[in-house]
């Protein structure tokens, strides 16, 4: 007697589920036309932040929390933090593929053996980051859920540890030039800015022309580092529009400590040795870390060659400040 070869079949796959990313384009009058529908979201009059649309792009993620004996490089899945959680855990859903994606090859790119910034090699291989994924940079729907995720992000990154950043990378638009790129950032703040309801760090300025401007959301500053294609620092060169927010209470802690004059003079060597050359937009000292508007795209601007930060603060703020209003 034979026994039976006939195949079993599979059982079925435990592929996490997928969290959808609403296409800007496709989606933006089905959600307008359901806040119609809903009169209590439609007459809704507070934060950009809450309202449907941010809810139903937000995206934000984060990688497992480490355990002894990790491989800090090792391959991660990236899945979306529910909110009353710090960290992931096994059954929370991943991102969409392409989002992934992009976190796979800038975890692989940052934790390379050469990239020059020591925070972000550290933020990444403890963990200490959120990662998010968003349609279309500078636009009203991915500012939403952007911002509804940073404001989230202000109020949990001391709990993650020392090193942490928030990184929103972005599908669109493709972006071939420092030019654009520069433009598609300024616009994105400013919009961040225009619907933040909180006040400003009061650690920093909130006029760009300043040497202690800081772009602060939330109640907190942030050093923006962008990335994009056409980026001449090797640094700031990555495949997808992306804005990195590093809190500067993490920079003042440093500086307090007596380690940032130290931590600069590495991420200048490493930088140098990575491209041939040296970045002028990093500080040499503890002393130059003023002047922050200029470095946040990546482009070089230096002084006397007539570039003027778009941004522009609520009149109220400068007024605060006890500085004048800024033309239009």
């Amino acid at each position: 007697m034979t026994a039976d070869k006939t195949p079993k079949p599979r059982a079925p796959s435990k592929r996490k589920p997928v969290v959808p990313l609403p296409d800007v384009e496709e989606r933006g009058q089905q959600n307008l036309k359901m806040l119609d529908s809903l009169p209590e979201l439609a007459r809704t009059t507070g934060s950009l932040f809450d309202r449907h649309e941010a809810r139903a792009f937000s995206c934000y993620a984060g990688i497992a929390k480490p355990q002894p004996g990790d491989d800090p490089r090792g391959q991660k899945i990236l899945q979306v933090v529910p909110e009353g959680q710090l960290w992931p855990d096994d059954n929370d859903p991943v991102i969409p593929p392409q989002g992934e994606a992009a976190h796979d090859m800038l975890r692989a790119y940052i934790l390379g053996e050469y990239y020059p910034c020591v925070g972000a090699r550290a933020a990444f291989a403890k963990a200490t980051y959120r990662f998010g994924f968003y349609k279309q940079m500078g636009h009203i729907s991915a500012v939403a859920a952007m911002g509804r995720d940073l404001r989230r992000f202000v109020n949990e990154y001391e709990q993650l540890g020392d090193y942490t950043t928030f990184i929103a990378v972005f599908k669109t638009p493709q972006l071939t030039t420092e030019d654009q790129f520069e433009q598609a950032l300024w616009q994105h703040l400013q919009l961040l800015h225009d619907h933040d309801n909180g006040e400003w760090d009061p650690h920093y300025s909130c006029n760009p022309k300043t040497s202690n401007f800081g772009f602060s959301f939330s109640g907190k500053a942030f050093f923006v580092v962008g990335m994009n294609p056409g980026a001449s620092r090797f640094s700031r060169r990555f495949t997808f529009p992306t804005l990195v927010f590093n809190p500067e209470s993490q920079i003042r802690k440093l500086k307090e400590q007596g380690g940032l004059e130290q931590f600069a003079s590495t991420v200048r060597m490493r930088d140098t040795l990575f491209q041939g050359t040296i970045n002028p937009a990093l500080p040499t000292d503890s002393a130059t870390t003023g002047g922050e508007a200029r470095v946040y795209s990546g482009k070089a601007h230096h002084d006397g060659d007539g570039w003027q930060c778009p941004f522009r603060p609520r009149p109220s703020l400068l007024a605060k400040e006890g500085q004048p209003k800024q033309p239009k």
